[in-house]
């Protein structure tokens, strides 16, 4: 199943009626501005290693230790065009802490991810999911999918459609998968 830009501007409505894994029903919770879902206990946290944009790999199993913001977009999607600054702010503020924002796109060749940073320019890392495969078997099927990692390298929930990164709720449910890493420094 390939994305559409009609699914991801269509936002989190699309994203709710294609919720691909198995989460009981639960009243609707947003969480800074997204749609949030718990990961379901029962399902597994798909293998990620990627290529960087930069140059090299990057994998989920490196990274025990931190908090993962792990940002599903791609450069024609308006509403994550939208989100990437308060994100790359969010990373920059919460890194001493052990947060890291990381970026997934969705199969878009490096020349169009070249051309978006020379308008829209960011620190971020950049993972580059050229077949789509990683982004499907982490459930994403509408733009921006947000996949929070907790600092034992499992996924404890998704946020689907545009974030609000600065929210006070977000950043109050942030700083409790940070506890147990503030804990291991102290």
């Amino acid at each position: 199943m390939s994305f559409t830009r009609r699914q991801a501007l269509m936002g989190s409505a699309v994203a709710a009626a294609a919720w691909p894994l198995a989460v009981p029903a639960a009243p609707e919770r947003r969480l800074g501005g997204a749609l949030f879902k718990p990961w379901p206990a029962a399902t597994p946290t798909p293998a990620l290693t990627l290529p960087l944009h930069e140059g090299g790999r990057w994998s989920l199993a490196e990274q025990q230790g931190r908090v993962l913001v792990l940002n599903f977009w791609a450069t024609w999607c308006e509403p994550c065009r939208e989100e990437l600054p308060a994100l790359e702010l969010l990373d920059t503020r919460l890194a001493e802490r052990g947060l890291r924002v990381v970026t997934v796109n969705f199969q878009e060749p490096s020349s169009r991810i070249d051309q978006f940073l020379r308008v829209w320019p960011m620190s971020l890392p950049i993972l580059r999911d050229d077949s789509g495969q990683v982004s499907r078997a982490w459930g994403v099927r509408a733009f921006p999918t947000t996949v929070l990692v907790n600092g034992q390298g499992r996924a404890d929930s998704v946020l689907m459609g545009a974030l609000d990164a600065q929210s006070p709720d977000l950043l109050a449910y942030l700083q409790t998968l940070l506890k147990p890493i503030a804990r291991k420094t102290a």
